[in-house]
């Protein structure tokens, strides 16, 4: 039986090890990626984890600004694919691409469909404390990842951070996939509709969403630093100086000399104890474990204090 013919279409880490199972198991024709992004210092640009991937193997790979050009849609046409397999890709297929593969467009979407549609599935089911999550290989169609499902594996969210979740859920993307082609091959796959009742969306995350303040709960206050990333840190002001929170935990205990309760930490007041932070939020207490100092490199919150020589009863906001 001849390989499949494939076009992939993804952009970031996420969507590299499925890339690496369709170069072994199928005939990957072309790759098509967002463009080169321009360096934070602005003295260069740098490819798509993707991209780079695909020149390591030997692929060809596209980065067009758009999909809608004629141009665009007449290439894709040319490479006679037999199917594509999105991962991520960051743009919306026209119709007159979804059409183009004769076993059509699949996407293997970071979540347990019908939930979490849309842009940040994975920040968004951290942030509402879901237990779980996953990966949904699903036929696409003109809607939002609306369309039926084939293949679902899940995983346990935890204290897991976007970061791990999305490693994690790219080694499960690329698992689907693996066991799905000799099932396109025979044509076996069996469609499921998404129940539409149970649909929620995943819009993309701004720095609201993340933003870290004294009223938030201490669980909720981990949540958002857990579902942060380089884009859209988890902010709060320290004694005055703007901080990014890379890991923090909730407190859940009564540690030796630190306090007689966590909640005797005041709402918007610091702790700096046995070389550890401590934050009091309006219901319960956080650790600063990791933080980042505007201006600075990301150090300890132990290192930090000492430096910017925070003391107990110092305010944040």
């Amino acid at each position: 039986m001849s390989k499949l013919r494939i076009i992939y279409m993804g952009t970031p880490q996420y969507a590299v090890p499925t890339l690496h199972i369709l170069a072994r198991r199928a005939d990957v024709v072309a790759v098509y990626t967002r463009a080169d992004a321009r360096s934070k210092r602005g003295n260069g640009f740098f490819p798509s984890p993707v991209k780079a991937a695909s020149e390591k193997l030997g692929i060809p790979v596209f980065t067009p600004p758009t999909l809608k050009d004629d141009e665009v849609v007449l290439q894709i046409a040319s490479f006679a694919p037999d199917l594509i397999v999105v991962a991520a890709y960051g743009m919306i297929l026209p119709r007159r691409i979804l059409d183009i593969p004769r076993l059509g467009c699949v996407n293997l979407h970071a979540s347990l469909l019908p939930a979490w549609r849309g842009a940040a599935p994975i920040q968004r089911a951290i942030l509402a404390g879901d237990e779980e999550t996953g990966v949904s290989l699903m036929r696409m169609e003109e809607g939002l990842d609306t369309g039926d499902y084939a293949m679902r594996e899940s995983t346990e969210i935890g204290r897991k951070s976007t970061a791990q979740l999305t490693l994690e859920l790219g080694d499960i993307a690329a698992e689907l996939i693996d066991d799905a082609l000799d099932l396109f091959q025979s044509g076996s796959l069996v469609w499921k509709k998404q129940d539409e009742s149970r649909a929620t969306y995943a819009h993309k995350i701004g720095k609201s969403d993340v933003a870290l303040t004294p009223r938030l709960d201490a669980e909720e206050f981990a949540r958002r630093v857990r579902a942060s990333s380089l884009s859209a840190p988890a902010r709060l002001t320290l004694a005055e100086v703007g901080v990014a929170v890379l890991h923090a935990s909730v407190v859940t205990y009564r540690g030796e000399n630190i306090f007689d309760m966590p909640e005797s930490i005041e709402e918007g007041r610091i702790a700096v104890v046995k070389h550890a932070v401590y934050l009091g939020c309006s219901n319960g207490v956080v650790e600063l474990i990791e933080v980042k100092a505007d201006g600075k490199k990301a150090m300890s919150a132990d290192e930090y204090a000492r430096g910017a020589r925070l003391e107990t009863g110092a305010t944040w906001r």
